[in-house]
């Protein structure tokens, strides 16, 4: 039978330092899409509908590995 230390240990939250920073640059990089195409284009309404499904594809992904970190 597993002792209290360990059954502490296997519901312990790893954090993982490199898939965070791999998100932020993901996100930084939809914002810097996105400004720099508002820039550009001066709709963004129109910017949005162009970046619309891959960045709903980001936070799909992004609250799938939250999911399976946690």
């Amino acid at each position: 039978m597993a002792n209290q230390k360990e059954l502490e240990e296997n519901h312990q939250t790893k954090w993982r330092p490199n898939v965070l920073i791999l998100f932020a640059i993901a996100y930084g990089v939809f914002l810097a899409i996105f400004c720099i195409s508002v820039w550009k284009c001066g709709d963004p309404i129109k910017v949005f509908e162009l970046i619309s499904v891959p960045f709903v594809a980001l936070i799909s992904g992004t609250i799938a590995v939250v999911k399976d970190i946690l």
